[in-house]
């Protein structure tokens, strides 16, 4: 069956050298129906299409069927309205928009209409040139579609230009074929130099006429062509056809159709798609059978292809996570009938980060392959395992009676790691951590069998790492905990449950308030109070630390306008930044905006970053701190001396005041190491022209001492907690 896309011929006005006149067979179009669905669940994307170009507008011939697609099948718009795909087919070029709101050249094109702002698309030709459209995915939030996932997509290019070669043929043989009903000759002729290789048999199924493509393609096989058609067909076969099949298929329908999979001369795969039809006499019956044998060698090689980039690591080799959840399901399926148990793995390399930091990511990834081939080495022939991401492995053990297995694999693993590795010659000890959840006691499906594993995972982790862990059933409480607590954030912000509290900052030696620092509190009606040690990280984890910031930012910014109007013109306030914040580069302008706002100057904002920020070594991090410096706001490192370069970070970023951590200042009064320490982080700041203040002064002998080593500022519970402006007082005095 054949489906008319448009009516007209390549006679048209179009600006685009084009062919409106052929048509796509269902077959081909129902592949590139599965081709769209298998890129938008790749790529993540609410659409993947397949466009096709007239002679005045353009067409969405394919769309991927996810149910958030925007884009309906056969909807047409008109060319020369700022398409992006009208780019791709005038310059027969890729085109990359990440983000069509902040790119001038994009900012109005119809897409974003429909909430669509990142574009990746390539061309779509037929064989001799004309334009067919574009094959594209759009995104409706910004993205910059990493070389892998532009790659996986030239390979789909590539299966609907084979498809467009196939039916470009196709459709010229149709035409010479419509011709030979009416004349013999020409269909003989037709027959003859047609690229499909065509047989017509007796009604016994021997040959009695192939053109030459069907010779050509025979002679793929040592014996040529033979009389009788099926011994022909099924002889080297790797498929389970039979004759017996094929003959009863033709009696009750009059058709078969089937994609045949052999082995040539060569002993190379060699796949067929082959249509055997009846040719009816004026009675009805079967005297004739007409064979076509379309060779998709090709085809299947294609389609291995994308199934390898879906299904398999590319770093490798392994199952990746997609094909990892199918093969679960499959273990848990059979355990479920034998009554066994199945295991899954998941083991996190330890410390991997800090190869990558210190050698670089190509030799992170040489440790990735070399620790997958050692695990592999030690696995059952029926084990599986995968790559979930980054460091993190997944093993699968299935048809298991007791656990006996399980700890012996463990052990090995361990050993392996005990040996090191070698990695463009240098020496590195890695260690990993294991979590373990066997079904059915910790689960019952893939993702929570994957979840329990991941978190008794961390619990290797924090029980000193180089180690396995069995989930327990209180990891759920915990982990359900976990779930709850990001459930409330999410609405935490809505229901206005976060405050700001604020923490008085002292001159240490006119014993002068001379800011605060804004500090975030939760108080969540099912939770209770909850900790920023909790909730922070977990909102660091997703965007919803930006919108908290900003929050933050600018309740400490109205709060501070009121003090300085009320009490003193003088206060400052700090403000602490997540490294996540620093990823928007619109947060210089977001932070000049609330001051404005607001009516502070610059030099009344104090943000403080933590050395995490600056491991990144992005170079908009640095511009974005030296805009700020500039403009007058104080920049302040966090945490001073927890990381270990925090001294490198003083000369290459602009900072004008150093925080001394609490860890620091809590033994200074009881431990001559820690207070010698402390004297030193003060004159080496001062040193170099920036201010100190310690955090965590909780006693009138820690300020003695701070005073006494010119410390400039302090903060702690001495001078006063974390309140709410209502509860704070402003002491304009001397602290006794």
């Amino acid at each position: 069956m054949n489906r008319t896309i448009c009516e007209g011929t390549s006679m048209s006005t179009s600006k685009y050298p084009i062919l409106d006149n052929l048509e796509i067979s269902e077959l081909m179009f129902n592949s590139w129906q599965k081709t769209v669905n298998l890129m938008a669940e790749i790529f993540s994307v609410p659409a993947a299409l397949v466009m096709r170009v007239h002679a005045k507008d353009l067409e969405v011939f394919v769309a991927s069927s996810n149910k958030d697609n925007v884009y309906q099948r056969g909807v047409k718009s008109p060319l020369d309205i700022g398409h992006y795909c009208e780019t791709v087919m005038s310059t027969r070029c890729e085109l990359l928009v990440p983000n069509a709101l902040k790119d001038p050249k994009w900012d109005k094109n119809p897409h974003i209409a429909f909430g669509m702002i990142s574009y990746y698309g390539l061309p779509l030709t037929w064989p001799y040139g004309e334009i067919f459209g574009t094959i594209c995915i759009l995104d409706s939030k910004e993205n910059a579609y990493c070389m892998q996932y532009r790659q996986i997509l030239k390979h789909f290019q590539e299966s609907v230009l084979y498809g467009l070669e196939t039916t470009y043929q196709k459709h010229h043989y149709a035409k010479e074929a419509s011709l030979a009903n009416e004349k013999l000759n020409i269909m003989l002729q037709a027959l003859q130099q047609s690229p499909s290789a065509t047989a017509i048999t007796d009604a016994e199924l021997n040959i009695i006429y192939t053109n030459r493509g069907f010779e050509k393609l025979s002679t793929h096989f040592d014996d040529g062509v033979s009389d009788k058609v099926l011994s022909n067909l099924l002889k080297n076969q790797i498929s389970k056809f039979t004759e017996e099949d094929i003959r009863r298929a033709l009696v009750v329908n009059n058709y078969w159709e089937g994609k045949i999979q052999t082995l040539d001369k060569n002993d190379h795969q060699h796949w067929e798609h082959v249509r055997i039809s009846s040719i009816l006499d004026n009675f009805g019956n079967s005297s004739n059978y007409l064979l076509i044998r379309e060779n998709i060698t090709k085809q299947k090689m294609h389609e291995d292809k994308l199934r390898q980039l879906a299904l398999f690591d590319q770093l490798t080799g392994l199952p990746n996570r997609r094909l990892i959840i199918h093969r679960l399901n499959q273990l848990i399926d059979d355990a479920k009938r034998n009554g066994q148990k199945v295991a899954v793995i998941f083991l996190d390399l330890d410390d991997f980060k800090k190869i990558n930091d210190s050698m670089g990511h190509e030799s992170g990834d040489e440790l990735i392959v070399n620790a997958a081939g050692r695990i592999n080495a030690i696995l059952r022939t029926s084990d599986t395992l995968g790559r979930f991401g980054g460091d993190e492995f997944i093993i699968l053990m299935g048809y298991l009676d007791d656990i006996s297995s399980i700890q012996q694999l463990m052990v090995r693993i361990k050993d392996l790691f005990s040996k090191g590795f070698q990695i463009r010659n240098r020496d590195f000890l890695i260690s990993a951590s294991m979590g373990i959840a066997i079904y059915p006691e910790d689960g019952d499906t893939p993702s929570f069998l994957i979840r329990s594993a991941d978190t008794a995972m961390y619990y290797s982790k924090k029980s000193g790492r180089s180690t396995y862990t069995f989930h327990t059933k209180s990891m759920n409480l915990i982990a359900e905990y976990q779930v709850k607590l990001e459930e409330q954030l999410n609405k935490a912000l809505e229901l206005r449950e976060l405050k700001v509290f604020y923490q008085p900052q002292i001159d240490i030696a006119s014993g002068k308030t001379v800011g605060f620092e804004a500090l975030l509190r939760w108080q969540n009606p099912e939770l209770g109070e909850v900790s920023p040690d909790e909730f922070i990280p977990l909102a660091e984890q997703t965007d919803l630390i930006v919108q908290i910031g900003q929050f933050v930012l600018d309740q400490a910014l109205m709060q501070l306008s009121i003090w300085q109007k009320t009490h003193d013109q003088s206060l400052k306030i700090a403000v602490n930044f997540s490294p996540r914040q620093f990823y928007d580069p619109s947060l210089f302008t977001t932070i000049q905006t609330a001051l404005a706002k607001h009516k502070l100057s610059t030099n009344s904002l104090e943000i403080e970053i933590t050395e995490g920020l600056l491991m990144s070594k992005n170079t908009y991090v640095f511009e974005t701190l030296i805009s700020l410096r500039k403009c007058g706001v104080m920049v302040t490192m966090d945490d001073f001396g927890t990381g270990y370069s925090s001294l490198s970070y003083l000369n290459r970023y602009p900072f004008n005041m150093i925080k001394i951590d609490r860890s620091f200042i809590k033994n200074i009064t009881t431990d001559m190491q820690s207070r010698h320490l402390v004297n030193s982080i003060i004159t080496m700041t001062h040193g170099i022209g920036y201010k100190v203040i310690a955090e965590g002064v909780e006693n009138v002998d820690q300020l003695n001492i701070l005073s006494r080593f010119k410390c400039d500022y302090g903060q702690g519970y001495y001078f006063g907690k974390p309140s709410s402006a209502e509860d704070i007082l402003l002491a304009n005095q001397k602290i006794v």
